[in-house]
């Protein structure tokens, strides 16, 4: 198995930084090991206060924590996850709709349903809704919740 595996998304990348379209596969392959490392640096950290919360798992909040102090990662971490956000409720809501129109129901899957999951519990902030002012606690470890 091939331990590199980003070698054309690391080389697409290089090239719209302004590096030659055929970087040598070193200098890739350096990158890709410096960039895996880090990866796993972040995961091991967030794993640590993942279980000073108490939890097996690590949650989105967890690796905010982590780089809270520089805002520039913060926000990309957050526009990359309401993207993601965004586009999962945009296949679940193509989905449901296919699944309406296959049943020959136009309600099915439909607003009803939308305000049915809308009244379940608390609603919790999106990603996207939050302002670039907010700062992020330190009280996040100890297991309160970023969502203010």
């Amino acid at each position: 198995m091939n331990k590199h595996k980003y070698r054309v998304e690391i080389q697409q990348m290089m090239f719209v930084s302004g590096e030659i379209n055929d970087p040598p596969v070193e200098t890739t392959s350096l990158i890709e090991d410096v960039v895996r490392g880090q990866v796993i640096e972040i995961l091991l950290q967030s794993n640590k206060t993942a279980h000073l919360r108490g939890s097996r798992s690590i949650l989105p909040e967890d690796v905010i924590f982590l780089i809270r102090h520089d805002k520039a990662k913060v926000n990309r971490l957050r526009t990359y996850l309401s993207w993601k956000d965004l586009r999962k409720n945009a296949k679940d809501q193509d989905a449901s709709a296919g699944v309406a129109a296959a049943s020959g129901n136009p309600g099915a899957g439909g607003e009803d349903d939308l305000k049915k999951a809308a009244g379940r519990g608390k609603r919790r902030k999106r990603w996207g809704e939050y302002d670039e002012s907010q700062e992020i606690s330190d009280k996040t470890a100890m297991g309160t919740t970023v969502y203010v």
